[in-house]
């Protein structure tokens, strides 16, 4: 696999968790709870523990989503075919869930049962050591696989395959992107900005975000059926 197919994927993919609402939106809850509790800098350090767990379960999850196309790919020889419609079918499936269940009942909540999503929330405003920073972090990472690990499996997928893409290049990029929703929270909130206000962003730009991952959902379904017309 070359040209620059691999390469608008692998964007795609990073754009795609980028978008992704939960791991924010609890953050934002966080940064609101801590900088009105406790110190500023104490705060910071809170704040660094909970990007360190989201970074840990992304790592975590290429390493696993690794080991499935390599362990798919060794067992079976001629899987290349059936894995690439295979995928092409789940991501088709995604788009119609992300536009229809990613947001619930016309309102900004996502797609977590209430209980989940109450726990989330409760846990967010209480954090009070980096144990408790570091898991909720990962926890939220962990918590949006049902929309992001298809995005995962590509991405191995397309490493692998892949002769232009190195994978530590892929993996320090997977690692970065999906963080920056992050750190632009955390500047915000440093410059003054209030969680009412990140909410109403969050409602005023709930059915543009709705749309992007749709229709990065569909982009990329279009693109594995093209790799898969071409095998």
């Amino acid at each position: 696999m070359s040209g620059f197919t691999p390469v608008i994927i692998l964007i795609l993919v990073m754009l795609i968790h980028a978008l992704m609402r939960l791991s924010p939106n609890i953050f934002a809850i966080f940064c609101h709870s801590s900088i009105a509790k406790k110190s500023a800098r104490r705060a910071d350090r809170l704040s660094l523990y909970y990007a360190l767990g989201t970074e840990i379960a992304i790592a975590l999850l290429l390493v696993v989503t690794f080991f499935i196309v390599s362990l798919i790919f060794k067992n079976e020889a001629n899987a290349n075919l059936p894995f690439v419609w295979t995928l092409f079918g789940v991501l088709v499936l995604e788009s119609i869930f992300s536009f229809f269940f990613y947001f619930k009942n016309r309102t900004t909540r996502l797609f977590l049962s209430r209980r989940g999503a109450k726990n989330l929330v409760k846990r967010a405003e209480t954090a009070m050591a980096r144990k408790d920073t570091f898991v909720l972090g990962f926890v939220t990472r962990i918590a949006e696989l049902p929309f992001t690990f298809p995005l995962f499996i590509l991405a191995a997928y397309i490493a692998t395959k892949s002769s232009t893409i190195p994978c530590p290049l892929l993996t320090v990029c997977y690692l970065i992107v999906p963080t920056i929703p992050l750190a632009i929270i955390y500047i915000l909130f440093h410059l003054g900005h209030n969680l009412a206000g990140f909410q109403r962003f969050q409602e005023k730009t709930k059915l543009i975000t709705r749309l992007l991952i749709t229709f990065g959902f569909i982009t990329l379904a279009a693109l594995t059926y093209a790799i898969g017309a071409s095998i």
